[in-house]
């Protein structure tokens, strides 16, 4: 199975001040991961991110920080199926801002891979050894009308006067090095994070390969994952 995104769902964005967000989410068909992605202004307190009611992993690096904007990035391995409770919480004064849920198909056994952060509309993703995958960003910034290169999941204005803009973009990983930017940013103010979400092709994940001897036969393995030896090499092992 090709890793594809299977849904899309974003809420939140606008003026009202808030301290929580919940929307209802519903999978296309059975996801394999859950990624929730704020896009707004920086939390305080203790957070609290669930889906269907599971407790969601912030992605290691999360969140970076502009003066205004915030993004922070969290997952969940084989969420519930079905319509689902997304819920951003935080305990701090009341702030702007939206998020929003994507939740994917076809996803490997260890999801997440690189993450990276820059407080700059760009950044440069290698997808060299990341095999069959999707690159997913989050941006935020002190900016009213701002547009994505990539897939845009969405795009829109917070703050008092919608003078700032949260955004999300996909896009399939190139092999090579695919570019996360925004264009019609004016302001050095913003936070920009990206995260390469992996997937299986064929049944294992072609990532990290190496070849093991057994009995003089040479067979692929990759991620722990022993690939199924052809007849010929079953007879030749079994002599």
């Amino acid at each position: 199975m090709t890793i594809a995104i299977d849904a899309v769902t974003s809420a939140g964005f606008g003026t009202t001040l808030r301290s929580s967000l919940s929307f209802t989410h519903t999978p296309v068909g059975t996801p394999t991961l859950a990624l929730a992605i704020w896009t707004g202004a920086p939390w305080g307190g203790t957070t609290a991110v669930t889906y269907g009611g599971q407790a969601m992993t912030e992605v290691t690096g999360s969140p970076i920080t502009g003066t205004i904007p915030q993004v922070r990035m969290f997952y969940l391995d084989n969420p519930p199926a079905g319509a689902q409770t997304m819920l951003f919480d935080w305990s701090g004064s009341d702030i702007r801002g939206g998020g929003g849920v994507i939740t994917f198909t076809g996803t490997a056994a260890s999801p997440i891979g690189d993450y990276a952060e820059e407080l700059d509309p760009s950044i440069s993703v290698d997808t060299s050894a990341s095999g069959d995958c999707i690159v997913v960003d989050g941006y935020a910034v002190d900016d009213a009308s701002i547009t994505p290169d990539k897939t845009s999941r969405w795009n829109s204005n917070f703050g008092s006067g919608g003078g700032n803009s949260g955004a999300c973009q996909t896009t399939p990983g190139t092999g090579g090095t695919d570019v996360m930017s925004y264009s019609g940013v004016g302001t050095s103010d913003d936070a920009h994070a990206t995260l390469i979400v992996k997937g299986i092709v064929d049944g294992f994940v072609p990532r990290t390969q190496f070849m093991l001897s057994l009995a003089g036969l040479a067979i692929p393995v990759a991620m722990g994952q022993i690939m199924v030896p052809t007849l010929a090499q079953a007879t030749a092992l079994l002599g």
